[in-house]
Order: C-alpha cells, then sequence, then structure tokens
C-alpha cells in the first residue's frame, strides 16, 4: 500500500490543503520531494502522514512527544485524512480527528473503502486489517546517526518515531545485519552490494559483520563502521533501521532485499551528506528499493536536481506561506525545470532566492545597476564616484558561471590587452 493523497484541515500552519501523489494517469511517483522555507510545513507534513498511519493509541503518543498544539491557532478540531492505494488499485481513507479536550488534544480514526478495485470487488474496511497491509518508517531531521535499539516486532509508532523525539535510538546497525544474515546468505550479499552503492564506496571495497561489528576494508586498511564519518554511519544507520523494521514487519515470509516494498519518509534527506553525495543519493535509493515511496524534506537544490534522473518521474512541492489560504506548489521537476543547474534552482520560483551570491556583493550589483538606470546627467558626483569604484571592484570578481570559465577569459582578456599594447608602442 502507498499513500495517493493527503488532506490536512486546521493542522499546524494548514487550513486546508490537499497533496496528490498520483498523475493524471492514477499513478503514484515513487519520489516525492519538499521543499520551502523555515517554519513553512515541511516537517508537518511528514509527520502528519506518519500520525495517520498509526493506530489511535500510537498517534496520541506521537503528539505528546510534540510541544504545543497539533491543531491550527484558535480551532478546536482538525482531520488527517490519507489515501491509501494498492498494487491491486484497491482504495482506503484513513481519516484522523484531533479534537481540543479540555488542556489536552484527543484522537478519534476511521478507516472507509473508497469505490471498487479494479476487480469490481467490494473491500473489508477494518482498520486493523488496513493497517496491517502499510509498512512504513520514519527518519527525522534531528535523527542519530547510530543505532543502539532492539525490537522483537514491528509496529509502526516505533518505526516513525525519530520524525517525534530526535532522541530515540534507531536500530543496533550490527543487530539488524546479524538478522539479515542468519534469514538468508543470499539477501547478506545483496545487503553489502547495497550499502556499497548507497555509500558509494568503490567495487572493491569489502564489507563484513564480525563478532565486535561492521567493518569495511579499503585498500588493505580495515575501519570499524562506527569509527567512520557521520555521513557514512547515519546513512548505514537509517538503512539498516528501515531493512530491520521491513524483516520484522514480513514476520514469516522470506525477506527478500530486491521486492522489498513501503513508504519511506526522510526530513532532510541531505543530512551529513557532501555536495557530490546529495546529488547522487535520490538516483542511488530509487535504484536499490526500486518499489519504495520516499517521501522526504530538503533545503538544498542539489538533492532536488536529483529527482530529474528519476526515469519513472517524480514531484517536487513546495510548502506556501504559512498564510492558510495559499496552495502547495507541485513540479514535475523533468519537464518543468529540465537542464537546470543548482544555482538556477536557488533563484527560480522553487527557492526563490534573489541571487546565489554573496549579499555583499549582490547589494553592490544592485547599487551598480540604480546608478547605471540614471541618465549620467542626473548622477550626482558622490553616485559617479560609487559607481566608479564598485565597477572597478566587480571587474576583478569572477561574474561567470564557472571558476574556471573566469579564469580562462581572464587570461584572454591580459593576451589581449598585451597584444595591444605591444602593437601601441610598435605604433609609436
Amino acid at each position: 500500500m502507498k499513500i495517493s493523497k493527503l488532506k490536512l484541515k486546521n493542522i499546524k500552519c494548514f487550513k486546508d490543503i490537499e497533496i496528490s501523489f498520483e498523475d493524471d494517469k492514477g499513478s503514484i511517483k515513487n519520489w516525492s520531494l519538499f521543499v520551502g522555507d523555515n517554519g513553512y510545513g515541511k516537517t508537518t507534513i511528514l509527520r502528519s502522514m506518519a500520525v495517520g498511519l498509526c493506530d489511535k493509541e500510537g498517534a496520541s503518543g506521537l503528539l505528546l512527544e510534540l510541544h504545543g498544539e497539533y491543531l491550527r491557532r484558535g480551532e478546536k478540531e482538525g482531520t488527517i485524512e490519507i489515501d491509501l492505494k494498492s498494487d491491486e488499485d484497491e482504495r482506503f481513507t484513513i481519516r484522523t480527528s484531533i479534537k481540543v479536550k479540555g488542556d489536552s488534544e484527543s484522537v478519534s480514526q476511521e478507516v472507509e473503502p473508497v469505490g471498487e478495485s479494479s476487480r469490481g470487488e467490494t473491500r473489508d474496511a477494518d482498520s486493523d486489517s488496513v493497517r496491517e497491509r502499510v509498512f512504513a518508517a520514519a527518519y527525522g531531521a534531528g535523527r542519530s546517526i547510530t543505532g543502539t535499539k532492539s525490537y522483537e516486532q514491528y509496529a509502526t509508532v516505533d518505526a516513525v518515531y525519530t520524525l517525534f523525539n530526535y532522541e530515540h535510538p534507531l536500530q543496533n546497525p550490527e543487530l539488524v545485519a546479524f538478522r539479515i544474515k542468519i534469514a538468508s546468505e543470499d539477501e547478506w550479499e545483496k545487503l553489502k552490494n547495497t550499502l556499497k552503492k548507497v555509500l558509494m564506496l568503490r567495487d572493491d571495497v569489502k564489507i563484513s559483520l564480525e563478532r565486535t561489528g561492521l567493518y569495511v576494508k579499503t585498500s588493505g586498511v580495515k575501519e570499524s563502521l562506527n569509527s567512520m564519518s557521520d555521513g557514512y554511519q547515519s546513512l548505514t544507520s537509517a538503512i539498516l533501521d528501515f531493512l530491520g523494521w521491513n524483516l520484522m514487519y514480513r514476520k514469516d515470509e522470506d525477506f527478500d532485499l530486491s521486492n522489498l516494498s513501503g513508504i519511506c519518509f526522510i526530513d532532510e534527506l541531505e543530512q551529513h551528506l557532501h555536495p557530490r553525495w546529495q546529488r547522487s543519493i535520490v538516483k542511488i535509493l530509487s535504484e536499490q528499493f526500486p518499489n519504495v515511496q520516499f517521501i522526504c524534506s530538503t533545503h538544498t537544490p542539489i538533492c532536488a536536481l536529483g529527482l530529474g534522473d528519476l526515469e519513472g518521474g517524480s514531484w517536487l512541492f513546495k510548502t506556501p506561506i504559512p498564510d492558510g489560504y495559499s496552495d502547495i506548489d507541485r513540479f514535475n521537476l523533468q519537464e518543468d525545470f529540465k537542464g537546470y543547474r543548482a544555482d538556477q534552482i536557488l533563484t527560480s520560483g522553487i527557492f526563490d532566492l534573489t541571487d546565489t551570491r554573496s549579499i555583499s556583493v549582490e547589494s553592490k550589483l544592485e547599487a551598480y545597476r540604480d546608478i547605471y538606470l540614471k541618465e549620467e546627467s542626473q548622477r550626482s558626483e558622490k553616485e559617479k564616484q560609487k559607481f566608479q569604484s564598485i565597477e572597478n571592484e566587480l571587474k576583478n570578481l569572477p561574474m561567470w558561471d564557472h571558476l574556471e570559465d573566469w579564469r580562462q577569459r581572464k587570461r584572454l582578456i591580459e593576451l589581449i590587452e598585451g597584444r595591444y599594447e605591444i602593437k601601441s608602442n610598435d605604433q609609436d
């Protein structure tokens, strides 16, 4: 089961919004990325879906982890409505209602079928049976880089907890790796290859599981996972946590990494990752987990650019000013911003930056433009001096798209100027 639509009414900064993860043909995109300014509701959207997928007790417990009210200010009631869709085109709606009750907020839920399946069958809408068909896990912006927790069974509330409590530990990665190895040696071999792809390690790197933990061996040097950089640790821990939950969710079924499916929420996907890694992470996760629905947020255009590499398509959502009236914008990066660079994405309608240069250079350019637009006869002496001063300063700055382009053009200008000087001296 995957999420096809989300509706929020009177939840945090949202008055009434609807977000569809389907295209015009009813196909759900496996990748959705939310961008927007701080305080514009990206995390609220992820948390609301996590709350809606839990049972009433789990949802109530998650809301207690948050400071303040979850309802929009001044409202007494709000709803989280999640539409789910199976591979057989079965559709269900989980509606979570939150009401003010005294000094606290109470939670109630109902599950109902939507229409008929593609086979024309009438479906049961038993709450527990519908939730049992949904596998989901979530990772908050302040998620731990290591895991220490051990679980014996899957529960949605436990699997999404780090979205609400950043101190909540992930599962012990070594224990998860051991459980997968015990379940199947073939799946353990697949897992090692998956980790090498996700961590962008060379093919000749060896990953081993020993009594003292997970190790990575590169060029004859063996290093413990716990001693590696935060980027390696955090990504490995999150991947193994997700796989660990899936292993418990499947219970007696054979664990199959290549057919793993479910929903994965990640807040601030770029955490601890170098720009080179940010540029590739979307495509890598899509290739390694092609049946998983990833719903993430990010503050960087480099991760957003990764959506353009996905053949199956994807959605980029921009959360609006929290005025309660603006809608969420949805973009198809492959169609709307194909071929854009990261700096162009930043200055587009997605991130709304006016310039990618430093603030001081931007202010000088604005002052230069304002004076330039005036007739020369209308410029004051002070403005003329300022104009010349800014011009002298800017001509030595790398104003080209790439630093190497600027260097090459500068060398060319110096060469041309040198030739003119030689020619002028010869004429003299």
